[in-house]
C-alpha cells in the first residue's frame, strides 16, 4: 500500500491517465512545485478538487496548463552529438542504399520526431541534411509533435533566444541558417522551417500517422511504466517502415517489450532497426 498523503493518491492516477507520467513517492514533490499554482488560480482547496477538474474537458484553459506544468520540455540543438553523427555517418546513407532503385533522392526520407518539445531536435536533423545530403533535402518530410500546445507553437515560430542558440548551434551554422531578429534572439530561416511540419500530439491518445523511415523518441520513456511503455513502442512499430529506424535516449531500449528490432551501434549511440527483413534468428536472441 502506498505511503502517499491521501491529497495527493488521486492527482497522481490522473497525471498517469492523462500524460502517462508516473510520479512516485521519490518525486511526488513535482505535484506541489509544479501544479500548486493551478489551486491558487482556479480557487482549488486540494488536488483532490484539481483532479475533479481535469477530468473534465481536455481542450479547458486549466487542462492546457497542466499539460505545460507536468510534462518535462528539456531540450537543446544537437543534443547528444554521437545520435547525429549515426544519423549522418550511418542510418541515412543505409536508407539511400536500400532506396538506389528510386533514382536516389525521389524517395522522400520520412522522420518523425515524437515529444519534439520546442523544435530543436527536428531543425538540428533538417539542418544537417541540408548540409551533408543537398539531394535529399528537397524531398525530406519531417514532422515533429509534442503534447504541449505551448512547445508546439514556439516550435512553429522558429524564434530562439541567445541561451538557446548557445547551447549547441555552431557559428558557421548560424551565420547559415540563422537570422537574428532583436538583440534576443533570432530566427530560423524559412528555408529549413518550411521543412518541418509542427503538431499537438498526446502519445497515450493520438492515432499515430503516417509511415516513417526514422522515428526519434529520446529521453520520453523513462518517465512511463512499463505497460505505457509498451503501448507507445508498439505504436512505433506500426509506422516505421520495414528496416526503418527507432532512436531512443541512452539510458532506454524496447528489451522485452518489442520482439521484431535489430541494435545497431555507432560510437557511443545505440539504436534499433525495426521490422528487419535481416532478422535470422529467435527474437530472444537479439537482447
Amino acid at each position: 500500500m502506498s505511503n502517499s498523503p491521501p491529497n495527493l493518491t488521486r492527482i497522481k492516477t490522473v497525471i498517469r491517465a492523462k500524460t502517462g507520467v508516473i510520479i512516485d513517492d521519490k518525486n511526488e514533490y513535482l505535484i506541489g512545485s509544479r501544479l500548486g499554482i493551478l489551486l491558487e488560480e482556479n480557487n482549488l482547496s486540494s488536488f483532490d478538487e484539481l483532479a475533479d477538474v481535469l477530468a473534465g474537458p481536455q481542450d479547458s484553459p486549466i487542462f492546457k496548463k497542466f499539460l505545460e506544468r507536468i510534462t518535462t520540455h528539456e531540450t537543446r540543438f544537437f543534443r547528444d552529438e554521437s545520435t547525429f553523427a549515426a544519423l549522418v555517418e550511418q542510418m541515412i546513407p543505409e536508407w539511400m542504399e536500400r532506396n538506389r532503385s528510386f533514382g536516389g533522392a525521389s524517395r522522400p526520407l520520412n522522420i518523425w520526431c515524437a515529444a519534439g518539445s520546442t523544435g530543436q531536435e527536428a531543425y538540428s536533423i533538417a539542418m544537417l541534411i541540408h548540409s551533408k545530403f543537398p539531394q535529399i533535402f528537397p524531398s525530406l518530410n519531417l514532422v515533429s509533435t509534442d503534447i504541449s500546445e505551448t512547445c508546439v507553437e514556439r516550435a512553429s515560430a522558429g524564434f530562439f533566444t541567445d541561451y538557446e542558440m548557445n547551447r549547441g548551434v555552431s557559428d558557421e551554422l548560424r551565420a547559415k541558417f540563422f537570422v537574428r531578429v532583436s538583440d534576443k534572439g533570432y530566427n530560423i530561416s524559412s528555408e529549413i522551417r518550411s521543412k518541418v511540419e509542427f503538431k499537438q500530439q498526446n502519445l497515450l491518445v493520438t492515432p499515430y500517422a503516417g509511415k516513417f523511415d526514422i522515428v526519434f523518441c529520446r529521453n520520453v520513456l523513462i518517465y512511463f511504466d512499463l505497460a505505457v511503455r509498451k503501448q507507445i513502442l508498439e505504436g512505433f512499430q506500426r509506422v516505421i517502415l520495414p528496416d526503418g529506424f527507432l532512436v531512443l535516449g541512452a539510458t532506454e531500449s524496447p528489451t522485452g517489450l518489442l520482439d521484431s528490432y535489430v541494435v545497431r551501434q555507432f560510437g557511443l549511440t545505440r539504436y534499433y532497426e525495426i521490422n528487419s527483413t535481416n532478422i535470422t534468428f529467435a527474437p530472444a536472441q537479439m537482447r
